[in-house]
């Protein structure tokens, strides 16, 4: 195009092409012989000017001629296409446009045959009003289903068709009974409608079966209310038959009764909340005839006017107590009294209310504060670095002055990331490069790593030749350097914890930032127990707990249920669901539960609502057949509620628009965060980590928004969903979290499709709902990871996460997480490594408060449920066993391998850590596994547990107890020794019946697995062997279990819970069940065992919500007995003495902060809190003294009093006097006034108080005396001479006093400052501790420190490029 063809549009002259791209059938193979020409420059001979090789074989697509020209930058070297003098433009590009060769030839898009079949003429009957769609109706004789209002003929005859129209009769008589108990009913209607329904129903079956036989199933299955036709039914225990349910002969709904009438206000309140979900006072005022202000006075303290929601009216904005005395009570508080300063009369009892719920300010010694928590001004970490390290003056920052050759702190809150500016500039110091730093990391490298939660490390660089024989550069971990470092990392934290509270002002300041901030959120306690639910079945009722979660659902609109296992969630979720749906709060419900539990819900949805209108999926329902058509019924259809699998529920798509939007959003803020800090700084350090970043976003994002496996007909957002109930929520825990830390135990940054898609999910209904619409249950909220609470949050909590600045997984761990280096035993056995990991998790209440605002955490220990069999012995049985002579061979080659692959000296895809750990967990059950030609050594770990089973089996015979046997490895593979296999065996042959054992994976199909759980139940298979997977949740089986045998153990210990409640299960016949652990010494066991211990530490802390010390580090029982069985599977009494010292550490730890909040106290009362009193009481001395004086005076005269102006002598005439007055004053005076002048005696000036906390007769000289009034005038005048004769020894109480305090001052000043009685104990553990670390972690390291020890944090090669195929570990002893 001519560089004038936009000047008219633009005003500006720019050549431009247009170019037209077609995708090709075929993609086209280019090599240096087969160039398409339109690839290429060429110079144009004569003039010299490079451009497009096309345009030169092709002219006439030139709208001008190309010229040299000056450009944009004003240098003479640039190019335009400059058109002749009176050039038509449009003529030109017409005539080129029409010489295009081109062709198009994209194929129109197939409608999908489903599509087409749906299409219907217009000309069918409509349905009956009232008719539901997706269901069959009989008419005149011939079957119709009804679709989009209209009925569609079907083409049945035969048993088919008979089976149809009895069960339309059947369903007519059931929707009949349902009906007339919605309402009021007279008890001989329901009676006649019952008799009828067992009719038809009796009819039925006598011809063609129960309602739940396979033909009636084929037959009916497309009719909706099928789900409930077939819940009328209750199958036998026996499995034998049918019966009928409690519809066919009681009333099983209750039916919804319009009150009108309440006789007291707090009746009224309840009725109030059940129908309108909120206080009403109007609406309460219709109900019992009272004034709103009368029910208001009459409820008190049960609800406040919130003075954010009050507009003028003061009839509206009322809330519950426990609604407005919870949450952000300090913010509330705030508000509170800047209103209460304009209208007292209204806001004065709030101020009162939520003072009192204030949660108590916290210490010093409660906050921990981690190096690198964002919370703290930057500015004290700059003080901090500049005091500890001695920085010198010209090295310091200044205010308004040139800094960039200044050694500073930074903070950068896209990256989360921490940077000091010029670290190197202090070569010289000894702080910095001896004291508390060295040689090869000074002191600033250290604390920025201090900052940023990493580990320091020392690399060194190393040349190598790689595979390709080319000379390339790696970085290794020089062990000894990296250990010194760590112990001066140690140094400078140990530094910060002791100078952050050192400065009483910098104390006060964070102090009052951290409780501002953080230490502001009381959880709200709901109660459920005015619910009235209706609809709901009259037989079932809910517990306690299960109407406290649907209140807190009701109420908030989202909610986490972590109740433990057997604690009856799925009603509570049912109920929740419905009571909603009947008030018309919310559209459409849709329940997300496991795959095998779809039919379970749907049972229990109609067990407890008869009357519901569900939509239950089954398998066929979700194959891309009937997908379509399925989504489309959810969309049209008034349903109540919606049933979906978990894996249904993933292949209905969030739109396309919405996955764009979010990763345009997170890609953007991403740009602008690299376009401030290119501005802002020279160096390109964090802009490098952030399009690191922003590449992965972008790939990671991209892959996780893949559509494969949804279709394209109706997205998420069109189906009229506005309320998610998640079972089982924790299978969506893997949510990607973007975190800078790498390579720590305890944080996983997996991810997955699933969680991703729940995300968005979530996401969109709380934008619609205002934070309302999702609600999660999950007996194990945390089940393995540190990061899943963090997720939970997300998921539940973004606003909250938002609001503390916590939205980024590493600001989040910063606070609440201490990441620490300590010796674990390595997994390869016989050794130990230094591994990082958040093994202490600190300022925990804060946390808590704010997950329990959301979560609804109710453990066995907090529930009484009934019919729980207990754990024999208290706890599990641990049983060890020694190991063989060929497992201590195979373990010796075990080693061997592990160093081979850490030095690098095997290939990744030959050998690896993972496969050697896989490995180590057979051997660990039977050599055999690893080694088919191993020797069958009776003692060894499988051995010794097909022997305890055989035992409990003959000793339990005659009850027929069950034996559950979890094994997550060695499952049978044809052809090769196995674990399942080998037990079946060895039972057969010392005795079992074959047909007594079953392997819970031998049931491919749901109906295989229903049946062999049955036969579990009974009795007939009574050793059942499967994987936690297999075995684990939504498996009833616990009728006859006895015992729960753990094989090997599983990674998580979420997996222990859902494996042991299996049989600690209600419905066990059993009133104890055994658990036995079986551990091989000298294994993997014991680190398996020793991984469990780690994560239980904070999940028992979690869950409990036990705050021994506000930190996770709670020396419990669960940790100490974790603690001897990881001691006694390692047989090391050097462990033991460890485990004992960290114990003994704990407490003294727990001691000296208590000591540190004493000393505090001490400190503010000798300085601040004593010194005021004195003041006070010195005071308050010398005005008494004035007014002895005073009363001196006047001693021994007549008696004569002034009233009202008048003055008495007589004391009767007095007294009447003084009854008038005080008649006349309290019936004209004003509701806010309170103290009236009335008189004077002895000099003293008398008044009348109506101060609810003073009332009475009030003496004023300089202090104030006051008395009750009284019953009777002269008695008041009695009272008041007496009140006059008791002011001296009100001077004698004042100077008594005065004493109390000036020795209490001088006993605090003596207590201040004194040591802490234990600090030799406590740093002589601390030091044994370190020496029995140090001794076990140099075993390891000794002959180590040549060997080759790759990075995979930081591979670099000169460039400062990855170096390719590089697989990168840590040294054994200090791994990173």
């Amino acid at each position: 195009m001519p560089n004038t063809a936009f000047k008219a549009l633009a005003g500006t002259e720019v050549t431009a092409d247009i170019v037209f791209l077609k995708k090709r059938a075929v993609p086209m193979q280019l090599d240096r012989t087969n160039n398409p020409s339109w690839i290429q420059t060429d110079l144009e001979r004569g003039k010299w000017i490079p451009y497009n090789r096309y345009f030169m074989d092709h002219p006439e697509m030139l709208m001008g001629k190309m010229e040299s020209s000056r450009n944009m930058y004003g240098s003479e070297d640039g190019t335009a296409c400059i058109a002749p003098e009176g050039f038509d433009l449009y003529e030109h590009l017409s005539d080129a446009v029409e010489s295009l060769y081109a062709r198009f030839s994209a194929e129109p898009d197939v409608e999908p045959l489903e599509e087409a079949e749906e299409e219907q003429p217009t000309d069918y009957e409509d349905a009956p009003e009232g008719t539901r769609n997706f269901t069959f109706v009989v008419k005149d004789g011939e079957i119709y289903y009804c679709e989009k209002n209209k009925l569609l003929p079907q083409p049945y005859t035969g048993m088919k068709a008979a089976r149809i129209k009895g069960l339309c009769e059947i369903r007519t008589a059931l929707l009949e009974v349902i009906s007339i108990q919605s309402h009021e009913y007279a008890p001989l209607d329901l009676r006649k409608a019952q008799d009828k329904l067992n009719q038809v129903y009796d009819r039925f079956t006598t011809k063609y079966g129960a309602i739940n036989s396979k033909g009636n199933i084929l037959a009916f299955s497309d009719d909706d209310q099928f789900p409930l036709l077939r819940s009328i039914e209750d199958e036998r225990k026996d499995k034998s038959g049918w019966d009928k349910s409690a519809i066919f002969h009681k009333a099983t709904i209750r039916p919804f009764r319009e009150v009108n009438h309440a006789d007291t206000a707090e009746d009224a309140l309840q009725i109030c909340l059940n129908r309108k979900l909120r206080v009403d006072l109007s609406y309460m005022s219709f109900l019992t005839g009272k004034t709103t202000h009368e029910l208001a006075e009459e409820l008190g303290g049960r609800i406040y006017l919130n003075p954010q929601k009050y507009y003028g009216n003061p009839d509206e904005g009322w809330e519950l107590a426990e609604e407005y005395l919870s949450g952000h009570v300090r913010d509330k508080l705030l508000y509170a009294r800047q209103r209460a300063a304009e209208e007292p009369e209204l806001f004065a009892r709030n101020v009162e209310a939520l003072e009192a719920v204030q949660p108590e300010p916290l210490t010093p010694a409660d906050i921990e504060v981690n190096l690198g928590a964002i919370w703290v001004p930057v500015e004290y970490y700059r003080q901090f670095m500049y005091e500890t390290f001695q920085t010198s003056g010209y090295a310091k920052v200044i205010d308004g002055g040139d800094n960039r050759r200044r050694i500073d702190i930074e903070y950068f809150p896209y990256t989360t990331t921490w940077r000091i500016s010029n670290k190197t500039f202090e070569p010289d110091s000894v702080t910095v490069n001896q004291t508390l730093g060295t040689s090869r990391k000074n002191a600033y490298e250290i604390l920025e790593d201090c900052l940023n939660m990493q580990s320091t490390t020392v690399r060194d660089r190393q040349e190598y030749t790689n595979d390709r024989g080319d000379k390339a550069v790696r970085y290794v971990i020089n062990p000894k350097e990296t250990m010194i470092a760590r112990a001066k990392q140690q140094q400078i934290q140990e530094a910060f914890a002791s100078w952050i509270w050192r400065d009483p002002e910098r104390r006060d300041a964070l102090l009052k930032l951290y409780n501002d901030t953080f230490n502001t959120v009381r959880p709200r306690e709901y109660d459920g127990s005015h619910l009235v639910i209706p609809g709901m079945n009259s037989e079932m009722k809910l517990r306690k707990h299960q109407l406290d979660f649907v209140a807190r659902v009701i109420y908030t609109g989202t909610g986490l249920a972590a109740h433990e296992v057997g604690a009856g969630k799925t009603a509570a979720l049912i109920a929740a669901g419905m009571y909603l749906k009947n008030l018309g709060a919310i559209h459409k419900a849709v329940f997300v539960v496991p795959n095998p539990l779809v039919g379970q819900w749907a049972t229990e949805f109609y067990r407890f609502f008869p009357n519901a209108n569900l939509l239950v999926s089954t398998v066929e329902d979700f194959t891309p057949k009937n997908r379509n058509r399925y989504v489309s019924k959810i969309a049209t259809g008034e349903y109540d509620a919606v049933i979906l699998a978990h894996s249904q529920f993933e292949k209905i798509p969030i739109s396309k628009e919405r996955q764009i939007m979010q990763l345009e959003q997170q890609i953007n803020e991403i740009e602008a965060a690299i376009s401030e800090m290119k501005y802002e700084k020279s160096e390109n350090w964090s802009v490098k980590q952030m399009a690191i970043f922003r590449g992965n976003l972008e790939a990671k994002l991209e892959k996780l928004s893949a559509e494969e496996k949804k279709d394209d007909l109706l997205t998420f957002e069109q189906l009229g969903v506005d309320m998610m109930f998640v079972d089982e929520a924790h299978f969506f825990k893997n949510c990607f979290v973007f975190t800078k830390l790498r390579n720590v135990a305890g944080i996983t940054t997996s991810s997955s499709q699933r969680a991703f898609d729940m995300l968005l999910k979530c996401q969109y209904l709380q934008e619609v709902n205002n934070g309302r619409g999702v609600i999660f249950a999950t007996g194990t909220p945390i089940s393995n990871s540190l990061s899943e609470m963090f997720v939970m949050q997300r998921y539940l909590q973004p606003q909250e996460l938002e609001r503390f600045g916590w939205s980024y997984f590493d600001t989040w761990a910063a606070h609440f997480g201490k990441r620490t280096s300590a010796l674990e035993i390595k997994p390869e056995g016989g050794g130990y490594r230094m591994r990082d990991r958040f093994a202490k998790f600190y300022n925990m209440p804060e946390l808590m408060a704010v997950f329990r605002e959301v979560a609804d955490i109710k453990t066995s220990d907090m529930l009484d449920i009934p019919g729980l069999p207990s754990v024999h012995g208290g706890k599990a049985e641990i049983i060890t066993t020694e190991t063989t002579p060929a497992q201590k061979a195979i373990m010796a080659e075990f080693v061997l391998r592990a160093d081979a692959i850490r030095a690098g000296r095997v290939k990744p895809e030959e050998d690896n850590m993972l496969k050697l750990t896989s490995e180590a967990r057979m051997m660990a059950i039977d050599p055999r596994l690893v080694d088919p030609n191993a020797e069958n050594d009776p003692e060894s770990k499988l051995n010794v547990c097909i022997n305890e089973v055989y035992s409990l089996w003959v000793d339990t015979k005659e009850q027929k107890s069950v034996q559950l046997i979890f094994c997550d490895v060695g499952t049978p593979k044809p052809g090769r020794f196995n674990v399942y296999d080998e037990i079946k065996r060895v039972l057969v042959e010392k005795g079992v019946p074959e047909s007594e054992i079953a392997f819970a994976h031998d049931a491919a199909t749901e109906a295989q697995r229903q049946a062999l759980f049955e036969l579990t139940r009974k009795g007939d298979i009574r050793i059942l062997v499967g994987s936690t997977g297999k075995l684990g949740t939504g498996v009833n089986v616990q009728d006859k279990v006895i015992a729960i045998n753990h094989l090997d153990c599983p990674w998580k210990p979420s997996d222990i819970t859902q494996r042991n409640g299996r049989g600690v299960r209600q419905g066990n016949e059993n009133p104890e069940v055994i658990i036995k652990q079986f551990v091989t010494k000298g294994t993997f066991d014991a680190y398996l065992w020793q991984i469990q211990e780690q994560k239980l530490r904070y999940i028992t802390q979690i869950m409990t919500g036990r705050s021994l010390a506000r930190s996770c580090e709670d020396v419990d029982e669960t940790v100490l007995s974790a603690a001897q069985f990881k001691a006694a599977a390692t047989d090391n009494p050097m462990l033991a003495q460890k485990m004992e010292l960290e114990n003994r550490v704990t407490e003294l730890k727990i001691l000296r902060g208590a000591w540190s909040n004493e000393q505090l106290s001490l400190e503010r009362k000798v300085n601040t809190t004593y010194p005021n009193r004195i003041q006070q009481y010195q005071r308050q001395i010398e005005q008494i003294r004035q007014d002895v004086t005073l009363l001196e005076q006047s001693k021994g005269g007549d008696f004569s009093i002034m009233l009202d102006g008048k003055r008495y002598t007589e004391r009767p005439e007095a007294g009447e006097a003084l009854a008038l007055l005080y008649r006349r004053i309290s019936e004209g005076r004003k509701k806010d006034d309170y103290d009236f002048e009335i008189g004077a005696y002895r000099g003293f000036r008398l008044y009348l108080s109506f101060d609810p906390f003073s009332a009475g007769l009030v003496l004023r000289g300089s202090s104030r005396y006051n008395t009750d009034i009284g019953s009777s005038g002269q008695g008041a005048i009695t009272r008041i001479e007496n009140l006059a004769e008791r002011i001296p020894s009100y001077l004698t109480y004042a100077q008594r006093d005065l004493e109390e305090v000036q020795k209490q001052l001088e006993a605090a000043r003596q207590q201040m400052g004194q040591p802490f009685i234990y600090e030799e104990e406590l740093s002589e553990k601390v030091a044994t501790l370190t020496e029995i670390n140090t001794k076990l972690e140099f075993e390891s390291l000794q002959g180590q420190e040549s060997e080759v020890v790759l990075d995979e944090d930081n591979p670099q090669t000169d460039g400062g490029k990855a170096a390719a195929g590089i697989s990168v570990h840590a040294a054994v002893g200090i791994e990173q």
